[in-house]
């Protein structure tokens, strides 16, 4: 009759309560009858209860299975990176690593939304290669983290997954490269008067600052995509939502886990 199964068994228990209490006060079967159909509510309760928590668990785990896998990506992107620019240097044609690259590329769009440059590096004695950088695409122009970098060349980042008590929350580390060093944050230089300076082909002369790459924080305004999809499974409240879940993102009162 359309009813769902838990309203069914609350729909019986009030029967039987009804049942024992207009026919059968003090009649071990109508109390008998009661007692059932209440162990049988309660049993579909327990019973629902555990997949639910089977179904979260189950969550939290693929949760941290694609950050692995995002992790993965970006480190076998570095990888790719050092050696397309070692194979440039040399001036070899990495056609076919560029290729593989692009399909990582593509495979990390999939998680969170992107933004891809490709510009031209002076390595010194005229030579300019390629350089990747990818950065965030965020929509919160107040965030800290709008367009943080994930690549930047031969650097890359890590995310970081937080438990269920810090929200599951996602960091990024500081740029590192290969051994672990952390990237200096470069700048155009300028000359004395405060101009900008290029190199006698035209680029940009780069300089790094005392500032590091340090970790950033992601909101959930920062994350599009199948990450931050599976990320609110485990996280939003929907009607539920405390202020501080609605001063961060403003729909949180719609989303549901």
């Amino acid at each position: 009759d359309g009813e769902g199964i838990l309203e069914a068994q609350f729909n019986d228990l009030i029967t039987q309560i009804e049942n024992l209490v207009t026919q059968g006060a003090g009649t071990d079967q109508y109390d008998t009858l009661v007692k059932g159909s209440a162990k049988s509510l309660v049993t579909l309760l327990n019973t629902y209860a555990d997949n639910l928590t089977t179904l979260y668990n189950n969550q939290e785990k693929g949760l941290q299975k694609d950050v692995n896998e995002v992790n993965s990506i970006l480190t076998n992107i570095r990888e790719l990176n050092e050696t397309i620019r070692k194979n440039q240097i040399h001036g070899k044609d990495p056609l076919e690593l560029l290729d593989e690259r692009n399909v990582l590329i593509d495979k990390l769009s999939n998680y969170m939304r992107i933004d891809v440059t490709y510009t031209q590096e002076n390595v010194g004695a005229g030579t300019m290669v390629e350089k990747l950088v990818i950065k965030l695409a965020g929509n919160d122009p107040n965030s800290d983290s709008k367009d943080a970098t994930l690549v930047d060349g031969n650097y890359v980042t890590q995310l970081q997954l937080g438990d269920k008590d810090n929200n599951y929350d996602i960091t990024l580390d500081a740029l590192k490269d290969d051994d672990g060093v952390v990237m200096d944050i470069k700048e155009q230089a300028k000359d004395k008067d405060g101009k900008l300076l290029f190199d006698k082909y035209g680029y940009p002369v780069m300089v790094a600052t005392r500032k590091k790459s340090t970790e950033i924080e992601l909101t959930d305004n920062d994350l599009y995509g199948s990450l931050q999809s599976m990320r609110e499974l485990l996280t939003e409240q929907g009607e539920y939502a405390t202020t501080d879940d609605i001063n961060g993102d403003p729909n949180a009162t719609t989303k549901r886990g």
